[in-house]
């Protein structure tokens, strides 16, 4: 293995070879993370939808090169613009599938008011009637139907 971290990598007297791999894989992880921390690579997880993991890159590479602030500057209203462009795209299915599933539940309901026996496609599950003015009815034949 090659590269900053990885090069001074021996056996720790007294450590597992689990230990020492898992040491390993962190110090490669931790040489691709620096090697990202360029402009095409920020903006390639940005363009992924992977914006907390840009951020990060973003936040190191500021913390390492404080000079660079303009480009940065770049990629984080680039950042922004897409995050607004995402979220509209994710809207946009959130509305599509709540409309279907409105869609599914009417299409199974064939429930009927108990007073004018119309249909009551759409309402919740436990409703008897199908509208206020069918609700005021029923209530007002059973208080009848109780004082008699």
């Amino acid at each position: 293995m090659t590269g900053k971290y990885v090069d001074n990598l021996e056996l720790m007297p007294g450590e597992s070879m689990d230990a020492f791999w898992g040491r390993a894989m962190n110090a490669v992880f931790a040489d691709a993370f620096v090697d990202e921390q360029t402009e095409e690579g920020v903006r390639r997880r940005i363009d992924r939808g992977d914006f907390r993991y840009a951020v990060r890159l973003m936040r190191e590479w500021f913390e390492r090169k404080p000079e660079d602030v303009e480009v940065l500057r770049g990629l984080k209203a680039h950042l922004l613009q897409r995050r607004v462009e995402v979220r509209a795209i994710k809207a946009g299915y959130a509305r599509t599938y709540r409309r279907k599933k409105r869609e599914r539940r009417v299409a199974d309901d064939v429930r009927a008011c108990v007073v004018c026996s119309a249909s009551m496609a759409g309402k919740r599950g436990g409703a008897q009637t199908c509208s206020t003015k069918c609700r005021v009815k029923l209530h007002r034949k059973r208080a009848t139907n109780l004082g008699q």
